[in-house]
């Protein structure tokens, strides 16, 4: 509802949430909020954000760049320089940080040194 009530004031969203149902909460955002015209970001990280070493960081900053841009209006993960679409991802290790992916779908994007579809 929070998203419902700010569609309007904000140009694109963004979600942190666990990992045990980040690929469950991407895809039910996906059905409930139809006809997107913004996009909505959904990460989190493996390493909470207090460690020394953790992937909250970049996962965070990497995201709100993510839902700046204009042209992924759609529900999407982005974890460990992996964007996919929201309601085609799962948690594919519990255990590493490249925790999700997108087997049966193309990634929508790859960061590095550039961002690549």
């Amino acid at each position: 509802s929070c998203i419902e009530e700010n569609y309007f004031n904000f140009d694109g969203f963004l979600v942190v949430s666990g990992t045990d149902t980040m690929a469950y909460l991407a895809s039910a955002l996906s059905f409930m909020l139809e006809n997107l015209a913004k996009p909505v970001i959904v990460t989190g990280s493996q390493i909470p954000f207090g460690e020394v070493y953790n992937d909250a960081r970049r996962n965070l900053i990497v995201s709100m760049i993510f839902a700046c841009r204009e042209d992924f209006l759609e529900v999407c993960i982005y974890f460990h320089d992996r964007l996919l679409r929201g309601n085609r991802s799962q948690k594919v290790n519990s255990f590493r940080v490249d925790a999700f992916d997108s087997p049966n779908f193309p990634r929508l994007a790859e960061v590095g040194v550039n961002i690549t579809r």
